[in-house]
């Protein structure tokens, strides 16, 4: 039955002929309500209803492909218990025998006239008709249309893309996002390195090599964010995911692999009552609301950011968490710090009225903005309970939660950076003058201790300059910023600082930034979690250290061209 519980109970497999095909017998598919996870319409579709059953889908035939393996006895006895198992539950999962198979209404309702609804109903239902006045020539325009069409139906979205996870039965270890499954063997085996708990903690993290690896980025998918989220959020859970799969592929069955230290990870998923399905629905949600287009504030910064406020609590930043539910917030947060950005800042959006500003009434427009719509899917009359991932909280600390993902959020308004700092680093002197323990941080409770928590946020967001891939993150902000320039000059608005591609110094530009902004954070912050101290400090040193001999290099080719043009 479909999950809403209103298929008929009589709604059996009929054994008529006409529900027959080349001896395969077909089934009314509740395909969609299973693997789409929606609530279906009440009228729903029996095969004897159909204008006339043709060739079996490849549907059809990958359920008869199962049941041949399963039925014949030298294939079956050579399977191992957890091989034959496996099949056995993809088997009945796609098989539901006496159950209520369903399809949505509207395709229904145009299946025998249009082309699209019979591509949909023969390829995503199960089932194979010949509608009357759809001909072979108009297969390839179905086709072309429902990849269109795809991309703004949820439906077809989630149906063609959740058969392999959307049994939420599944214990957390052995949920694996449908893109994993999509990966070449190679690209997996990559991709556990680099997701494993001591590759995620590692401060300089390489988010690029991730994007890069076959099958994670390309036009049609992105999953560089939902793969770190995953890996992060959801762990050890997705570490031990990973490693069964790998295990699999190389022939190990056992059930006993302990490669994973199961101690090591968040365990967020059993302490706040969401599965990975919902974690990954989520993740897929918000990373398609990040620009592509835009060179910097995509989806890969965030994933960067993501990581980054992993390396720092990982590094001594969850001493100043009270507990999971903070470093579960801060985490989330940073995920959407970013969602929607367009590409410009908050002083472009003020100067051209932008709707958003006057939405926000000039006050973190960009920031007020991500909280928007990030929580528009959790909370209000768009909420998306498949995708809730503060949907297991009780009342008290989904309101924690949601007030530290906000102030988080706001907390990266560049406008409040040196209020933050001055605040921090008064706090510190204070802390260090008055203080008789041996570690001052241990009398940091309470708010003082949140507010470092969420300036690790602050933190992460402009962290750049701190990495060993400084240089290719300096140009791509510089690509948007140049672009943004571009856009005021052709509104007749005066070029916001760093904008303006003809004057902007490339090295200038950066050894300013990290020298009273990057800089200064992390030194405060060192004086919170030593690690930063050496692991941090050093880098952006080398960095200014780099940039320094770049600006040479600019002034002595600045001045050539001077002599060249007198």
């Amino acid at each position: 039955n479909d999950s809403s519980g209103r298929g008929s109970p009589d709604n059996k497999e009929s054994d008529s002929p006409d529900n027959n095909a080349n001896g395969s017998s077909v089934r009314r598919v509740s395909f969609a309500s299973k693997v789409g996870g929606h609530m279906l319409r009440e009228n729903s579709l029996m095969l004897s209803d159909l204008t006339e059953v043709t060739t079996p889908s490849a549907f059809g035939v990958s359920v008869d492909v199962i049941e041949s393996i399963l039925k014949c006895p030298k294939v079956s006895a050579s399977l191992n218990p957890v091989q034959k198992s496996g099949l056995e539950k993809v088997y009945r999962y796609l098989n539901q025998e006496n159950a209520s198979m369903s399809i949505p209404g509207s395709i229904i309702d145009t299946c025998e006239t249009s082309s699209v609804s019979a591509y949909l109903a023969s390829e995503f239902g199960g089932i194979s008709f010949r509608a009357s006045g759809v001909d072979g020539a108009n297969v390839a325009r179905a086709v072309k249309s429902l990849r269109k069409a795809s991309k703004a139906n949820s439906f077809i979205r989630q149906l063609s893309n959740s058969v392999a996870e959307r049994n939420e039965s599944l214990p957390p270890s052995m949920y694996l996002p449908h893109e994993w499954n999509a990966l070449s063997t190679e690209s997996k085996m990559k991709l556990q390195s680099m997701l494993s708990w001591e590759s995620l903690s590692k401060w300089n993290f390489d988010v690029f090599e991730i994007s890069k690896i076959p099958g994670v980025e390309s036009d049609e998918v992105s999953s560089t964010l939902l793969f770190l989220g995953w890996a992060i959020v959801a762990s050890p859970h997705s570490q031990k995911a990973m490693s069964n799969s790998i295990d699999i592929s190389k022939g190990n069955t056992s059930s006993d692999n302990e490669s994973v230290e199961m101690s090591n990870g968040y365990n967020f998923v059993t302490k706040f009552n969401f599965s990975p399905n919902t974690l990954c629905q989520f993740l897929r949600s918000i990373a398609a609301d990040y620009v592509r287009e835009n060179p910097y504030h995509n989806a890969i910064h965030a994933s960067d950011v993501l990581q980054t406020t992993h390396s720092i609590l990982q590094l001594g930043g969850l001493a100043f968490s009270s507990g999971s539910l903070e470093t579960y917030s801060v985490l989330l947060a940073a995920i959407i710090h970013d969602v929607g950005h367009p590409g410009k800042n908050n002083a472009y959006m003020m100067n051209t009225f932008s709707d958003l500003s006057i939405r926000y009434n000039n006050i973190s427009i960009l920031e007020n903005h991500h909280l928007a719509l990030a929580f528009s899917r959790l909370l209000g009359a768009r909420r998306q309970r498949d995708l809730d991932i503060l949907g297991g909280l009780n009342p008290h600390d989904h309101e924690t939660a949601r007030k530290i993902i906000v102030d988080s959020v706001l907390g990266t308004d560049m406008s409040r950076h040196f209020t933050s700092i001055a605040t921090l680093k008064g706090r510190l002197d204070s802390l260090e003058k008055n203080s008789s323990a041996a570690d001052p941080r241990s009398e940091w409770k309470g708010e003082e201790a949140l507010f470092v928590l969420k300036f690790i946020l602050h933190a992460a967001d402009i962290s750049n300059p701190a990495k060993k891939f400084f240089v290719e993150w300096a140009d791509l902000v510089l690509e948007e910023f140049f672009a943004q320039g571009d856009a005021e000059m052709m509104h007749g608005l005066p070029v916001s600082p760093l904008c303006h591609r003809k004057t902007t110094g490339r090295a200038e530009s950066q050894i300013g930034f990290t020298n009273f902004v990057v800089k200064p954070t992390f030194e405060q912050l060192a004086r919170c979690i030593p690690a930063i101290r050496n692991e941090v400090l050093p880098t952006i040193e080398k960095n200014l250290s780099f940039w320094s001999a770049e600006k040479c290099k600019e002034d002595v080719e600045g001045k050539e061209v001077e002599e060249t043009n007198d």
